[in-house]
């Protein structure tokens, strides 16, 4: 997926990736484990919409230089399930490194 050029850039962007899958036929978008999408708090960037607005704590959270508090390491990523049970997705949900030419 990725590629695609944000058109907002204010905080940090935030990427979603597919990190595990066990049965992706259920998925109607053809999701496979490894496709990513840089979202914001105003794109989803080609995210199934469902997942997007469930995700979109976390989303709004990160880009806004906000902290998983609830785990002792790594404060900026999360592991999310999609919330079609089906597909039996899991989603890591983390703020984008910064780009040091920036």
């Amino acid at each position: 997926m990725g590629g695609k050029k944000l058109r907002f850039e204010i905080g940090s962007p935030v990427v979603i990736e597919l990190i595990e899958a066990k049965d992706p036929s259920c998925c109607r978008f053809g999701y496979k484990v490894g496709d990513s999408w840089e979202v914001n708090i105003w794109e989803n960037s080609g995210l199934c919409g469902l997942a997007y607005y469930n995700f979109y704590p976390f989303i709004s959270m990160l880009q806004g230089q906000g902290e998983i508090v609830w785990k002792d390491s790594e404060r900026d990523r999360v592991i999310r399930t999609c919330p079609d049970l089906r597909p039996g997705f899991l989603f890591l949900i983390k703020r984008k490194e910064k780009d040091p030419d920036r």
